[in-house]
């Protein structure tokens, strides 16, 4: 009874997991509104965070009470390794390395992050490395690598400095379900999420300054399709896979579950603003799909059966 409940909540682990990646890939329609109404990557970032926090402090004070922010030194330190590299490193790499190589090169860097992951559950979790796996995440950085490029990988001019930001993004956003993990059993996800909020805000505070963008701010729109992208694809999608991966087993599920980002990201793009998706795409789709199944699934298990029966 205790290995099938501990099994059902594991599934609901992933389940959690896979809908917070559903929720991520609507951000880009909230950055393009942003955007649209002049607001930069270095604002956009810095709003998403900052209200977030105040949004989940809020929120944790009056359902959970003020004792709720009283948290052990261990989780400080796991919600302050969030913020700071999970968020606020994370930020900065990635938006240099778009200016400096440019969008697609720089996200298809990004999403070599299942195999980041992988090795780090396996050096610092022990989890156990099988081909499934392998052929899952190998199928998934394509997939993923196709959906944002549709073949035509675009670099607007090749700088090391940049390729070392996207490899450092890369890594930073390989360590967030390592990073989560490694938080207290019974740890409130809602308040750790508002800690790792608190911690990136200090990061890009120093680095934004966005007391410059008073003029931005001041744009009708601005602020409030600022809190929508802080609440709906932030704070309550980073509290829902917070809840998520602390009920996993294996960390290297959680990036490729996740990366169903990208497929819901390709058909808010079509259906929201009208952009082309190719054959190439479309093909890059089914691999990202194909590869959550293969990850999820224990056909391999029927194969091995079936070989030792023989």
């Amino acid at each position: 009874m205790t290995r099938l409940l501990n099994s059902k909540n594991e599934h609901l682990g992933y389940g959690l997991v896979f809908f917070s990646g559903i929720l991520w890939g609507l951000s880009g329609f909230f950055v393009k509104r942003l955007q649209g109404l002049g607001a930069d990557s270095s604002l956009i970032s810095f709003m998403r965070v900052s209200i977030a926090f105040v949004a989940m402090l809020v929120f944790c004070v009056a359902k959970f009470g003020i004792k709720s922010l009283i948290i052990s030194q261990k989780q400080i330190f796991v919600c302050a390794a969030l913020g700071l590299i999970c968020h606020g490193v994370y930020n900065l790499f990635y938006n240099f390395a778009i200016t400096t190589l440019g969008i697609s090169f720089s996200t298809v860097i990004l999403y070599l992050s299942p195999a980041m992951t992988l090795i780090f559950s396996a050096i610092v979790y022990k989890e156990k490395i099988n081909i499934i796996k392998i052929l899952a995440i190998l199928v998934n950085i394509l997939g993923c690598g196709f959906t944002i490029t549709n073949g035509r990988l675009n670099i607007s001019g090749f700088v090391v400095s940049g390729l070392v930001a996207a490899v450092g993004a890369c890594i930073c956003y390989s360590m967030n379900s390592i990073i989560g993990k490694m938080s207290d059993k019974g740890t409130n996800p809602f308040v750790m999420s508002m800690y790792s909020f608190f911690f990136a805000a200090i990061v890009l505070l120093v680095i934004v300054k966005p007391w410059e963008y008073r003029v931005t701010l001041q744009t009708t729109g601005v602020v409030e399709w600022g809190v929508l992208y802080a609440l709906i694809p932030t704070a309550i999608t980073y509290a829902i896979y917070y809840i998520g991966i602390q009920k996993v087993k294996d960390c290297s599920k959680v990036p490729v579950l996740a990366s169903v980002e990208v497929v819901v990201a390709s058909v808010v793009g079509v259906t929201l603003f009208g952009e082309h998706i190719g054959s190439v795409s479309i093909m890059g789709i089914a691999m990202v799909i194909a590869s959550i199944v293969m990850m999820n699934t224990h056909f391999y298990k029927d194969i091995i059966s079936l070989n030792a029966a023989k």
